[in-house]
């Protein structure tokens, strides 16, 4: 999903502060479960 960001490392914790963080935390628990 983060194909068209720059730095997914860094913007996986960028979206964690941000309002969608919510939708993003529930996405990246999904891929930490794998």
């Amino acid at each position: 999903m983060w194909d068209g960001w720059p730095d997914s490392g860094e913007t996986e914790r960028r979206l964690a502060y941000t309002p969608h963080g919510k939708t993003a935390e529930e996405v990246l628990r999904r891929w930490w479960r794998g």
